[in-house]
């Protein structure tokens, strides 16, 4: 029964339509591409129906029931079913609102990033631009918290008068300065958010390995402690920019004396040598007064004397090193007299003391 009105065959596919005069009498129209069950058919604007007034089973003709008159106006509808390229299904919807709900967008002040890291693992590749609120009116660019707590942690922000960027601990939601990395100088300070220096540390340091000092003539400085007030002193140095210690050998080859050594050790602390030594004198019968050479360093120069102790089996001894010079000479305390190699020979002499080197 034909009838005036819209198709129930209301699908998502695309149509094709074909509309051609009828011959008298036509019965069949072929040439045709559909899908079965997916034609309509109007003749003369009136909506046929399927099976009543014509069959489409083949996918290539019409046959109409009733024979067409003469020019009346036939229309073929041919619904061809599509998919709809690259969209979603529910379920994908789903899924992505699911993993939406499980990261973090990454932005600029800009541009909102088109990717997003999950909180747990993942991996950027490229730069990360953070424009860093100002740490001094409360605004961190980073924030470390431990585990799930919101209250204990690290934040990092960059200074709003300094340009600075520091690093504060987080403890029960109070924020605690800890380092500094300045902007212009990249001074690093510890404790300090005004570094002055490449590495400024207030509090003590501690370290479990050695503390080298890289360059000779470098050291530790003690220039911000007080100087002597005493009246006449003058400072002039604070460095202190040596040390050493080892062992050193005695000799009296210039006089052609042979002494033997049981053990001799230095330390150098600055410029001050501590030597300590054990010495036997052979046999001789020289003349010469007694001078042992073999310091470790040579004696600071013209008027700085220095002097060792010590004893042997010819009594206390007094030694005095020579003034620009590592060598020293020897007298017996009691007598006050300088001694000859003959007046020590057979003699252990035992002597130990500081001097000042150059």
């Amino acid at each position: 029964m034909s009838y005036i009105g819209r198709s129930s065959k209301l699908v998502r596919k695309a149509q094709e339509k074909i509309s051609f005069l009828a011959t008298a009498g036509q019965t069949v129209k072929t040439g045709l591409s559909y899908t079965p069950t997916s034609v309509e058919v109007t003749v003369n604007g009136i909506l046929l129906t399927d099976v009543t007034d014509y069959t489409a089973s083949n996918g290539n003709s019409v046959t109409f029931l009733v024979a067409l008159a003469l020019n009346d106006e036939v229309t073929l509808v041919s619904h061809k079913t599509f998919t709809v390229a690259d969209t979603y299904s529910k379920a994908d919807a789903n899924t992505l609102l699911d993993a939406k709900a499980t990261t973090t967008a990454l932005a600029t002040t800009t541009t909102t990033a088109n990717a997003a890291l999950p909180k747990a693992g993942g991996t950027m590749t490229g730069s990360l631009a953070i424009n860093s609120p100002n740490q001094a009116s409360g605004g961190t660019a980073v924030q470390i918290r431990q585990g799930n707590a919101t209250s204990f942690g690290i934040d990092m922000g960059l200074s709003q008068s300094t340009g600075h960027l520091n690093i504060s601990r987080v403890n029960s939601n109070n924020a605690t300065h800890m380092m500094t990395l300045a902007r212009d100088t990249g001074n690093v300070g510890v404790g300090t958010a005004s570094p002055a220096k490449p590495l400024d540390v207030t509090g003590d340091i501690r370290t479990s390995g050695n503390l080298v000092i890289g360059t000779n003539g470098k050291g530790i400085d003690f220039s911000s402690n007080a100087d002597s007030s005493a009246t006449g002193a003058s400072t002039t140095s604070e460095l202190l920019d040596d040390y050493e210690e080892g062992t050193w050998t005695a000799n009296a080859s210039q006089y052609s004396v042979g002494i033997s050594t049981t053990g001799a050790y230095y330390r150098k602390v600055g410029t001050l040598v501590h030597v300590n030594i054990y010495l036997n004198v052979a046999s001789t019968s020289a003349t010469n007064g007694v001078l042992i050479s073999g310091l470790p360093f040579a004696a600071a120069g013209t008027n700085n004397h220095s002097y060792l102790v010590g004893r042997s089996n010819q009594g206390a001894i007094i030694c005095q090193v020579n003034a620009g010079g590592s060598a020293f000479d020897m007298r017996l305390v009691a007598s006050d007299a300088n001694k000859t190699f003959a007046n020590m020979s057979g003699s252990y002499i035992l002597i130990s003391g500081t001097y000042v080197s150059a």
